[in-house]
């Protein structure tokens, strides 16, 4: 499976919605994602594995609400890959402690 894009708001440190194109950085067949510590490289990886599975493992006590970000209520994370016939979207909510799975 090779990551196309990812589009992500409210986990960790990001507030704000941050959009990769995996395509681009594809072209050369590898890439690497670099960055000092604490800078997201990790968060990046959660965020398509929430997509694909609805769970993030990193989290401190398992539960979802400890990974997203104090100013926001709910978590999107929407991404593609090349295994996928769609894209996976998912969005969990804080104060309702619930999740929703759209498929574009």
């Amino acid at each position: 499976m090779k990551p196309v894009s990812l589009e992500f708001c409210g986990i960790n440190s990001f507030s704000e919605t941050q959009k990769i194109n995996f395509e681009e950085l594809l072209q050369y067949g590898i890439f690497g994602i670099f960055g000092d510590t604490g800078s997201g490289k990790s968060t990046i990886l959660d965020c398509i594995g929430f997509s694909l599975y609805g769970d993030v493992t990193r989290s401190r006590s398992g539960k979802i609400s400890d990974i997203i970000n104090y100013d926001k209520d709910s978590l999107i994370s929407n991404s593609r890959s090349t295994m996928q016939a769609s894209a996976a979207a998912i969005v969990w909510s804080a104060s309702s402690n619930a999740k929703m799975l759209r498929r574009a």
